[in-house]
């Protein structure tokens, strides 16, 4: 009967103080006026700060995020980069594009 319950069970990644993780977004409270279906499934990459025991590990958060900074591994993925690009994830932010979708909600609302 172990046998069987174990089949699918994994054990939780090893993560290192320093490493690079992304934060899964599914107990992250967004704005009304944001769809859940298409914000991103994770964010980040941040780094690890600090690890309390196998399972919780505090993150490095930008001081802007207002959530709590610890979080249990099931919620975290390790940052692998895409080679193809690179090593620099640049969030590009373009106030035209962002203030034409202002617009274009705001149309369709009346």
């Amino acid at each position: 009967m172990v046998r069987n319950a174990n089949q699918n069970h994994t054990e939780a990644p090893d993560y290192q103080v320093g490493d690079l993780v992304l934060a899964n977004a599914k107990n992250i409270i967004l704005p009304k006026n944001f769809t859940p279906k298409f914000n991103h499934r994770y964010y980040g990459p941040y780094r690890i700060s600090h690890w309390f025991n196998q399972v919780t590990y505090q993150l490095d958060l930008p001081p802007e995020i207002h959530i709590h900074n610890s979080f249990h591994v099931s919620f975290l993925k390790r940052f692998r980069p895409d080679t193809h690009f690179g090593h620099q994830v640049t969030l590009v932010e373009d106030p035209i594009e962002q203030r034409q979708a202002e617009l274009i909600l705001k149309e369709n609302s009346t």
